[in-house]
């Protein structure tokens, strides 16, 4: 993912150019105007990033594309789709109103149904979905959503912990209260 921050047509433009030697070897998974054809890079545009200049670059057009869009998991419409998307994307908590909406030992379960829905509109429309700005403390907080995510079925973790999103049982980091990671 290239997280855009400032400008979007120009910074894509240059981040585009940058990727030549990757498309010249044949390793950027593109849209061939009717399939995906995967390679070992997959490059997505988040952040500032336009949705037009995804469709239509230098590099993009209707029977070729190697840039997909990080689509609005909170407003996914039928716009966004296999052929210019790869991820929908939303802050956790701005779609559940905040963190102190979000309980100390985790998702609720009225938020897991809403949450559930986002995630099967992605499935249904081919889509990775990925919620950032999951709250971070405390750390028990943290790790019981990302279970929580992993049931949902979430396509893709965002994780700014990752020493902690790596270890490869989270269940261990809080045993009887004692916060252990």
């Amino acid at each position: 993912m290239t997280d855009l921050k400032t400008e979007g047509y120009s910074t894509l433009e240059a981040v585009q150019a940058q990727l030549e030697p990757f498309r010249e070897k044949g390793w950027l998974t593109y849209w061939n105007g009717t399939t995906i054809i995967p390679g070992p890079i997959t490059h997505v545009g988040t952040g500032n990033t336009p949705f037009e200049a995804v469709l239509f670059s230098s590099h993009s057009n209707f029977t070729y594309r190697d840039v997909f869009f990080d689509a609005p998991l909170d407003d996914l419409s039928d716009i966004y789709n296999i052929t210019n998307s790869y991820y929908t994307s939303a802050s956790l908590t701005g779609v559940l109103g905040g963190a102190s909406k979000i309980p100390r030992n985790g998702l609720s379960k009225k938020q897991m149904i809403y949450l559930q829905g986002q995630v099967n509109k992605a499935l249904g429309s081919g889509l990775m979905s990925r919620y950032w700005d999951i709250p971070a403390w405390p750390v028990s907080r943290r790790i019981n959503i990302w279970h929580q995510l992993e049931e949902l079925g979430i396509g893709m973790l965002n994780a700014d912990a990752i020493d902690e999103a790596a270890r490869w049982d989270w269940r261990w980091c809080n045993i009887l209260g004692l916060e252990l990671c």
